[in-house]
């Protein structure tokens, strides 16, 4: 379907969109969206993948994906490397229970104060920030779906808490307008047009 949209508008799927989420291996898409790459390549990305990534039998080995993930996003790419769209990309933080949503951003998070679903007393070490999380262990941390690849350190797979991610998505947007609007900064908000969910 992607690839008929962008033949249809003649232009890169990454122009658009000012907003890309995914989960799984729909994050690593959203991901490979974002960088520029075009829907065929993304399909033949996806043949390379099977023959390079899923050898033997489940569980898989981690290392070729991460070498994957590494060849295609660069070692060092950083999230806040591209600026635009907007991407998001979900996994599980399952270092808690019970396990909570995590967001894998291009930008800072929405500043808008909300109070936890539940108490907790437990404390735990400050995740990664946007300008300092690598692209490829984004992409492998949204991938980390169980009885096929082990964690991510803390992470699992994003489907577990959020297989479609369109209403995450989409409350991320009006939060992140809301916070915009706190600052005074209306004029960057962007209004919810046009919601595209394709499911991989």
């Amino acid at each position: 379907m992607l690839i008929a949209l962008e033949k249809e508008a003649g232009r890169p799927t990454r122009e658009l969109f000012d907003w890309v989420a995914g989960t799984s291996t729909g994050g690593i898409l959203a991901l490979a969206i974002i960088h520029g790459k075009s829907m065929e390549y993304l399909r033949c990305l996806y043949f390379r993948m099977k023959e390079q990534v899923f050898k033997g039998s489940r569980p898989y080995e981690s290392a070729p994906l991460e070498d994957f993930l590494k060849t295609e996003f660069g070692e060092n790419t950083k999230m806040t490397d591209i600026k635009f769209p907007r991407v998001m990309v979900t996994s599980v933080l399952a270092d808690r229970h019970p396990g909570e949503l995590h967001i894998f951003r291009n930008y800072d998070p929405p500043s808008v104060s909300r109070e936890a679903p539940y108490t907790t007393t437990a404390t735990f070490k400050p995740l990664t920030i946007p300008q300092e999380q690598l692209v490829w262990r984004a992409a492998r941390s949204s991938g980390a779906a169980p009885t096929y690849f082990r964690p991510m350190g803390c992470f699992l797979d994003g489907g577990l808490l959020a297989n479609n991610p369109t209403l995450d998505a989409m409350t991320e947007v009006h939060q992140y307008n809301k916070a915009l609007k706190a600052e005074g900064r209306e004029k960057d908000t962007k209004k919810l047009g046009i919601v595209v969910s394709l499911g991989t």
